[in-house]
């Protein structure tokens, strides 16, 4: 399905955004078209993506190959790419091998993208950017006063990021299957573990991977959503696929997102770089 014009103004402007806080970023050196990487666990189907080709293909930039690795090591033993993608579950170990971090990597300690520049791999969190840009459009401009994140990985981190970022006086609250997880990251992020007893929050966002793939979704969820979910909450899933958590979510009177619009954004930012590294080679 084409992008909307609209989904394509709302990302130009929050890659606008993007580069007044990451421009010190700089691009990599490229000649033609983009060699693309990815790692990670849908990393296969992630450079396969038509849509993430239709992005780049609308700013001019051509992918001369795409290639999933099998992880960091691989990734980063590999001379003959200009971009990766990084998916779960390395987006917090990749940090550790870039000799540079942009400012919401280096803040979060989580990595989505690298880009080769200069001989040096440079580490950006975009993933922050396109959550916030999801959030404002689910919130329809609403101030959010209480915010649940469900799931303690590396997503959470860029989320949290992102909400703060949006609504600096919302309580936000972490939500997850292990307390000492759960404790130890919200601590991490200056946040709270959620509690019993709290405020239904206007905004739940679920980071975990359930809901990725089909077979993520053999076990029920392990989460008690009934707890945070209802009438008027703004749900929001970093999955792309419509699973079983945003049908759960509209039945029970939510107003739903799923990770689409964030994967624009991101890819859209993605492109924005490397349309930067032809520019330059040109």
């Amino acid at each position: 399905m084409p992008e909307a014009p609209a989904e394509r103004l709302a990302s130009a402007a929050w890659v606008a955004r993007f580069w007044q806080v990451e421009r010190s970023a700089p691009v990599p050196t490229a000649s033609g078209a983009i060699r693309l990487a990815a790692v990670g666990t849908i990393a296969p189907r992630a450079v396969a993506s038509p849509r993430l080709a239709g992005v780049f293909g609308a700013v001019g930039v051509t992918l001369a190959a795409s290639e999933a690795l099998d992880g960091p090591d691989e990734l980063f033993a590999r001379p003959d790419w200009q971009l990766a993608l990084v998916l779960s579950p390395f987006k917090q170990q990749v940090a550790s091998h870039c000799q540079e971090l942009g400012p919401s990597a280096t803040a979060s300690g989580v990595v989505d993208t690298v880009i080769r520049a200069n001989g040096r791999n440079v580490g950006l969190n975009t993933n922050t950017w396109a959550a916030q840009a999801a959030l404002r459009a689910l919130v329809g401009g609403d101030q959010v006063g209480e915010a649940v994140v469900l799931g303690t990985g590396s997503s959470t981190r860029s989320v949290v990021m992102a909400l703060r970022r949006e609504w600096p006086k919302a309580h936000v609250a972490i939500l997850g299957r292990r307390p000492q997880e759960v404790a130890r990251l919200a601590g991490a992020c200056g946040v709270e573990a959620w509690s019993a007893g709290r405020p239904r929050p206007r905004v739940v966002v679920n980071t975990t991977t359930y809901g990725e793939t089909d077979e993520s979704e053999q076990a029920p969820f392990s989460l008690d959503l009934e707890a945070v979910l209802g009438p008027g909450t703004g749900y929001f899933d970093l999955n792309n696929r419509v699973g079983a958590l945003p049908r759960l979510a509209l039945a029970w009177g939510c107003t739903v997102m799923t990770g689409t619009f964030m994967q624009l954004t991101t890819d859209a930012i993605r492109a924005s770089l490397a349309q930067g590294a032809l520019d330059a080679a040109r």
